[in-house]
């Protein structure tokens, strides 16, 4: 991984925000070595529709470092069709390398786990 824009980043956090707090039903959580919280605002209007998630990941450890992931998803229309979705994550503290190593270890972590899962048994 090799910036903070990277879509592996997004999505191997999206991965262990969903090991960590399924169902999203948690506003703060531990997992992984860190620290998350996240918190959901949202606007519905007559003409358009947004949310806005803001995820903060925070690593104590020898070298901490704190991680916001923003995702923002917009809607037109009385039948909220999808018009805009996007997303950056920004370092609000320590090292760029430290964050992108432990999220990339993170992302090792995850592919092993999916490489010893049995694969789904199906019905006769």
């Amino acid at each position: 991984m090799k910036s903070l824009a990277s879509p592996s980043l997004f999505r191997t956090i999206d991965l262990l925000i969903a090991a960590g707090n399924p169902g999203l039903k948690r506003a703060q959580w531990s997992g992984q070595g860190a620290e998350w919280s996240r918190e959901r605002h949202s606007f519905n209007g007559p003409s358009h529709n947004f949310a806005v998630e803001v995820t903060t990941l925070a690593h104590a450890g020898r070298r901490p470092w704190t991680l916001i992931v923003v995702k923002e998803f917009w809607w037109l229309g009385a039948h909220s069709k999808d018009f805009k979705t996007f997303q950056w994550a920004r370092l609000a503290s320590g090292q760029r390398k430290d964050a992108l190593r432990w999220i990339s270890e993170q992302e090792a972590l995850l592919e092993q786990q999916t490489a010893a899962a049995p694969l789904p048994r199906h019905a006769e």
